[in-house]
């Protein structure tokens, strides 16, 4: 039955476009943030998507530290390790899942981005800012449909 795609497809377009803003993208001498969201997937929850242009495709690969702010405890942020292959043009990204949200808030993610696996050689930094604000009802609905708990 093609209904229930099409429904699931008007809701996440709905929680998109209310939900998920995106502040000023960023950019910084190696990456351009051309998108920053956070999205819902039953089953998983709340979880950080983002993308990136390379802005000088490198070399060598670049090995990059994420840092995502953790809405459920500042103090331990949601981490990954990526490599941006030589030659890259562009960096996709998504964080592990989590479960709870402050509404009206944003969150900042940070990436690190060094010529060694070994993360001595620092070659710069990226920080992009992603906004959560949604109204109440589809706070609600968030909890119910997602598991995830906007405050």
């Amino acid at each position: 039955m093609w209904i229930r795609p099409l429904w699931v497809a008007s809701v996440l377009f709905c929680i998109s476009s209310v939900a998920l803003s995106t502040p000023e993208p960023t950019r910084s001498e190696y990456l351009l943030s051309t998108s920053a969201s956070i999205t819902f997937e039953e089953g998983v929850g709340a979880y950080y998507v983002m993308s990136f242009d390379v802005l000088k495709p490198p070399a060598d690969a670049i090995y990059v530290v994420v840092r995502y702010e953790n809405p459920e405890d500042r103090k331990a942020p949601l981490s990954d390790e990526v490599v941006i292959a030589p030659g890259a043009n562009e960096l996709q990204l998504h964080s592990a899942g989590f479960k709870v949200l402050r509404n009206r808030a944003e969150y900042r993610v940070e990436l690190s981005l060094y010529a060694d696996s070994g993360h001595s050689q620092l070659l710069g930094t990226h920080v992009q800012n992603v906004e959560f604000n949604v109204p109440r009802d589809m706070a609600a609905f968030i909890a119910k449909r997602y598991g995830v708990r906007v405050r």
